[in-house]
């Protein structure tokens, strides 16, 4: 079976980094570039692909972790880029009563507000939103379900962009929580999870015509769910009331794991024509709209990213009372023709692009709510 050194340098094929990472090559996480097969983290079907100074799961974990619990979403380097929506409108989703089953009271309009930030330059630059989440507009417990339990397939189904999502690879929850026990307990992690994903977009037209391929990205999606998050001059038992969970979505190089087969045959990317391509299988299976997507080009983009949500606390100064905050920052290249467009252009549509993802989770809450109330009305 092939691997990805080049033929008698040790370096990869795909990376300038050697082929084989060690436990003193562990990389920074908050950037674009794709994470070859020797830099993700052991798994088995990648086993025989990395060498035995490969890091263990926790030293992988305590790496990025503490990338991850060092982002300060509140320190002086944010700029503030405006409010979605835009100055002078407004936008609600109406939101049925939580956990009711008989609908003794109305439909609440729940506001999506969302703050568009910006951190560092140029190229190198995070873009952001936060919004914040009134106790009584949305329970924490919904926004942790979509949010922070598998992530990656909950946005293919609250994001309408996306076409499909495919799991390529999940990390076993006992190894994870082997590997829990030996972080650093002043995060309060208890629990982790871990997969890979392959998700295909589809871009929209531009004056009625499809003149843009549609996007395929894939990403090693890490969620950390933690019982606690400190606050400043906070006791133990006010802290450890308090649960948050961080996201991390990483790029990952595709092309440096077609000779693992598990993932190889999950895959819905065809490498060689760079396709949408849905085998036998899943051909039956599939909706008309990925049906209809079968076949066509896709271009390549990568991504990183970072979330963060905090259960609602009377004394969190960076957060208004009763409120839940959900915080995010991304780097991304979409690839294909979009790289001509102008920065100031692309960044404009970003954030407006992520802020309107916290509009299409609170839809998909209230989705949530009206089936829950449809089952307890046949049921009563």
């Amino acid at each position: 079976m092939g691997s990805a050194l080049s033929s008698g340098a040790g370096a990869c094929k795909y990376c300038p980094k050697p082929a084989t990472s060690t436990r003193r090559q562990l990389r920074q996480y908050s950037n674009i570039h794709p994470l070859c097969l020797h830099q993700l983290p052991p798994h088995i079907d990648l086993s025989q692909h990395q060498g035995s100074e490969h890091p263990t799961l926790t030293e992988y974990l305590i790496h990025v972790f503490t990338e991850t619990y060092r982002t300060d979403f509140d320190d002086h380097t944010w700029s503030d880029q405006g409010r979605y929506p835009s100055s002078g409108g407004s936008v609600t989703v109406s939101m049925p009563p939580f956990g009711s089953i008989l609908r003794l009271t109305g439909d609440r309009d729940v506001p999506v507000e969302v703050d568009k930030r910006v951190k560092g330059e140029g190229r190198f630059a995070f873009l952001a939103r936060r919004s914040c989440h009134h106790i009584d507009d949305v329970e924490f417990s919904e926004l942790d379900t979509t949010l922070a339990q598998d992530h990656c397939g909950k946005e293919a189904l609250y994001d309408p962009s996306i076409f499909d999502g495919i799991e390529l690879l999940k990390w076993d929850a006992k190894d994870l929580q082997r590997a829990v026990i030996e972080l650093d307990p002043e995060w309060r992690v208890e629990r982790v999870q871990m997969s890979m994903y392959e998700m295909f977009h589809e871009l929209p037209k531009i004056g009625g015509k499809k003149l843009l391929q549609n996007r395929v990205f894939h990403v090693l999606c890490i969620t950390a769910h933690s019982s606690a998050y400190h606050l400043p001059k906070a006791s133990d038992i006010e802290t450890m009331s308090h649960a948050q969970s961080h996201t991390m979505q990483l790029a990952i190089n595709i092309h440096a794991l077609q000779n693992v087969q598990s993932i190889v045959s999950r895959s819905r990317f065809q490498a060689s024509s760079k396709t949408y391509s849905l085998k036998a299988q899943a051909l039956v299976q599939a909706t008309e709209r990925q049906k209809k997507h079968n076949g066509n080009k896709v271009t390549e983009g990568k991504y990183c990213s970072l979330e963060r949500l905090r259960e609602a606390c009377d004394r969190d100064p960076d957060t208004p009372e009763n409120y839940h905050r959900w915080d995010m920052m991304t780097k991304s290249d979409a690839g294909g023709c979009t790289r001509l467009a102008p920065r100031s252009t692309k960044r404009k549509e970003t954030l407006n692009a992520i802020a309107k993802d916290v509009e299409y989770v609170l839809q998909y809450i209230r989705q949530q709510r009206l089936a829950a109330i449809s089952i307890g009305d046949l049921t009563f």
